[in-house]
C-alpha cells in the first residue's frame, strides 16, 4: 500500500508539471495548493477549464488551485483515494466502484447528466455487429468510455471481452491515434475528438447522447474527509463551476478559446460544433440525479461487482451544496436572470 501511494504521489506531481494551464506547485510558504483533477481531454469539462482560466475559483474563495489531467476516471479516483487530490471532475462509473472498494468520495454536482459519447468505427463498417472479432478502444477500464462501450456491445448482443476486445488506451488523444493507426477498429469518444474522428473519415454508428438516459457523466467529486473539514472551500469549488457554466453561455468566443487550449484543437469548425453540442447538455443547476447513479449501480450489478447489489444511490452523492447555492440566489445571480 505504501508503494502504491508513493507511485500515485509521483504520478500526481508529474501530471501537475505537464497539465495544460497548470503551473508547477509553488514553493513552500507561498500557500498550500489545492489540486483539482480531471479525467478527460474533453469539452465536457469546459466549465472547469473556464473557472480556472477566468479566475472564478479565486473570485469565489477557492484560492491556490491547480488543474491536473489524469487520463481516465479510474486514475482520478485512485489519486483521490490516496489523499493526494481532494477535488476531482470524474464520471460516476469511476467514483461508485472506488467507493464500493473502500474510498470515500462524494459527487457534489453533475455538470453533464447523460452520456455524451459516441461509437466511431472504420468507414468500411456498417453496423455494430461488424466489430465481432475486433477491438474497441476506451480510455481506462471503469471509465465512462468503458461503460459506454460495454453498454453498446451488449445492446447489440455482443459480449465484451469475448466477441469484441475492449482495450484501454489512456485518453481521448490515444483513442484518436489508435483509430488512425489501425490498432483498434472502433473507439468511444466525446467532443471534440468525435469531430476529429469524423473529419478523419471514421463513421459514427451510435450517439449515446441522443438516447438521453440519466448518468453522471461529468461529475464534481470531493473526498469525504475534505468535505467534513473544508465545507466552505468545497462550496466555493461548486460556485466556481456554476459560474464557469454561466460564462460558457454568456461568452461563446471565450468559451471556444478555452476549449481550444485544453483540447489542443485549432479547427474553427470543430470548435463551433463542439461548443453548440455541449451547450445542449450543460445545466444551470447541476444536481446529481438518483436515477443517474442507479444507472451506474445497475451496470456494476450486471458485472457482479461485490457490494453493488446492497448499495443505495444516495450514499454516493450529496446535493446539499447545490441546493444551498440555488436557494441563496447565487445561481440566478451568476446567470443574470
Amino acid at each position: 500500500m505504501r508503494g502504491f501511494r508513493y507511485g500515485l504521489t509521483v504520478l500526481v506531481l508529474v501530471a501537475l508539471g505537464m497539465s495544460i494551464g497548470c503551473p508547477p506547485a509553488r514553493a513552500q510558504g507561498a500557500g498550500k495548493r489545492i489540486l483539482i483533477a480531471y479525467s478527460a481531454i474533453s469539452a465536457n469539462y469546459a466549465q472547469t477549464f473556464i473557472a480556472k482560466e477566468a479566475g472564478l475559483f479565486d473570485k469565489y474563495g477557492l484560492k491556490n488551485t491547480d488543474l491536473i489531467y489524469l487520463g481516465g476516471g479510474s486514475m482520478v479516483s485512485q489519486a483521490m483515494a490516496s489523499g493526494d487530490v481532494p477535488l476531482g471532475m470524474v464520471a460516476g462509473s469511476s467514483l461508485v466502484p472506488a467507493d464500493l472498494a473502500g474510498s470515500n468520495d462524494i459527487l457534489i454536482a453533475t455538470s453533464v447528466g447523460t452520456v455524451t459519447m459516441s461509437l466511431f468505427v472504420r468507414k468500411d463498417m456498417k453496423k455494430v455487429e461488424d466489430l465481432k472479432g475486433l477491438a474497441v478502444g476506451v480510455t481506462r477500464f471503469g471509465s465512462s468510455t468503458d461503460l459506454s462501450a460495454r453498454y453498446i456491445l451488449k445492446r447489440y448482443n455482443l459480449s465484451p471481452g469475448k466477441d469484441v476486445n475492449v482495450l484501454q488506451l489512456g485518453g481521448m488523444p490515444e483513442i484518436l491515434a489508435g483509430m488512425v493507426n489501425g490498432a483498434v477498429a472502433g473507439g468511444i469518444s466525446s467532443m471534440p475528438t468525435s469531430l476529429k474522428l469524423k473529419k478523419a473519415g471514421f463513421v459514427e454508428l451510435v450517439d449515446l447522447g441522443s438516447l438521453g438516459f440519466a448518468y453522471p457523466h461529468a461529475g464534481a467529486a470531493v473526498r469525504g474527509a475534505f468535505l467534513k473539514t473544508n465545507r466552505e472551500e468545497t462550496r466555493d469549488f461548486v460556485k466556481g463551476l456554476i459560474a464557469g457554466t454561466a460564462v460558457y453561455f454568456k461568452d461563446k468566443e471565450y468559451a471556444k478559446k478555452i476549449i481550444a487550449k485544453y483540447t489542443r484543437t485549432t479547427d474553427p469548425e470543430i470548435l463551433e460544433e463542439t461548443y453548440n453540442y455541449q451547450a445542449r447538455y450543460f445545466p444551470r443547476v447541476p444536481y446529481t440525479s438518483r436515477e443517474g447513479v442507479q444507472t451506474v449501480l445497475d451496470e456494476l450489478i450486471a458485472r457482479n461487482l461485490p457490494k453493488a447489489k446492497e448499495a443505495k444511490p444516495e450514499q454516493f452523492y450529496d446535493n446539499s451544496l447545490v441546493k444551498e447555492l440555488e436557494e441563496s440566489g447565487f445561481i440566478k445571480q451568476v446567470f443574470g436572470r
